[in-house]
């Protein structure tokens, strides 16, 4: 059921995309860079563990679709790989540099407003996204715990998991395309 939903959000913003392509106003883009994802974690006493971020990339498709002067709907397809790794301690104080990667596809859909800033605009938004786990990895130096499972030092995630958020966008556009965050 979850599969179909999000086949019937792809499609939906491809009836988008193909419904304003006429329209020469609306702009279709490529997103590329990086993510620097984190996670907060407790240990069972409510202390907070230290993770450090890992990076990982972002590429995708996205589409300016103009809604009243500066203001435009800004749906898009994006892969987007995040994680964390902890030095010490990793995965509940059972491994020892635990590093975590995870791959999801992620479609969100901003309301923007771009009003002119010099050469370019000033990109500001906010929206919701709803991303699939695809998959993912963990590593270890020792092997890791669950309780009294012990499980190897590699293991393949398997993340068929559904998850709604929402975000804001503040970018700096150049006349050449280009956008800053």
């Amino acid at each position: 059921m979850k599969i179909r939903k999000l086949h019937n959000l792809i499609l939906l913003c491809v009836l988008i995309t193909a419904a304003n392509r006429v329209n020469a106003q609306t702009k279709v883009g490529i997103k590329a860079g990086v993510n620097f994802s984190n996670v907060t974690m407790k240990d069972e006493n409510g202390n907070q563990i230290n993770t450090q971020s890992v990076p990982g990339i972002l590429l995708g498709l996205t589409v300016d679709i103009p809604v009243s002067g500066n203001f435009y709907i800004q749906p898009a397809a994006q892969y987007s790989r995040k994680g964390y790794k902890q030095e010490t301690g990793g995965f509940y104080g059972s491994a020892s540099n635990f590093k975590v990667n995870a791959s999801y596809i992620e479609l969100p859909v901003s309301l923007l407003y771009k009003p002119r800033l010099g050469g370019g605009n000033l990109l500001l938004g906010a929206g919701p996204y709803i991303g699939y786990g695809t998959g993912g990895n963990w590593k270890s130096d020792s092997d890791a715990a669950i309780g009294d499972i012990v499980v190897g030092k590699k293991e393949t995630l398997f993340l068929k998991t559904m998850r709604w958020m929402a975000g804001i966008l503040i970018h700096i556009s150049m006349e050449n395309h280009w956008i800053m965050d």
